[in-house]
């Protein structure tokens, strides 16, 4: 009877540490897929500042697109000078990801989805282009001269589902294929 009892109780106690383990797992933020993220080069040391001519890097890596935006702008005077120590605590909560005299590279995580989500579509028998935003609202973009009739059974039946297409450069290209 006792060997029952404490056979039960090492039982009970495994499911609620196995329990416990898997509830923890799945509340915890899951990690930045590092794939989708373009590596770079390591961090420079500490001696070098920023110089004139540089150029600041802003990399925004969207979590639930697992898309890396870029904004590349021209080093603004208040950075001129300053070291990688400097550039750190001027922009806390951001990674150093690459720093050089002539180039810094900043990146942030953001939770949800790019701003750059869009989906092919049909509008008045015509390929149009809807943009989607981060709250998953739906607006025209641009409605093109390309009739769906024109398109195979297949791409037209695609589009009238709607096509996701992240990211404008993306959807260059897929609207330069569709228009050539």
């Amino acid at each position: 009877m006792k060997r029952g009892i404490a056979l039960l109780a090492v039982l009970v106690f495994l499911s609620c540490t196995a329990a416990g383990y898997l509830y923890i797992q799945r509340t915890q933020e899951p990690e930045v897929q590092e794939e989708h993220i373009e590596q770079t080069e390591p961090v420079a040391k500490e001696e070098a500042v920023i110089g004139e001519n540089a150029e600041i890097v802003y990399q925004y890596y969207y979590t639930e697109d697992q898309r890396t935006a870029e904004q590349v702008e021209p080093v603004q005077n208040y950075l001129l000078g300053l070291n990688l120590a400097q550039v750190r605590s001027i922009y806390d909560g951001w990674q150093v990801v690459f720093f050089s005299p002539d180039k810094v590279i900043l990146r942030s995580t953001v939770e949800g989805r790019s701003d750059e989500s869009f989906l092919l579509g049909e509008q008045d028998g015509m390929l149009a282009v809807f943009r989607e935003d981060a709250d998953g609202k739906i607006t025209l973009y641009e409605c093109t001269d390309v009739p769906l009739s024109v398109l195979p059974e297949i791409e037209r039946q695609q589009i009238q589902e709607g096509v996701r297409i992240l990211g404008e450069d993306n959807l260059a290209r897929v609207l330069a294929d569709y228009m050539s």
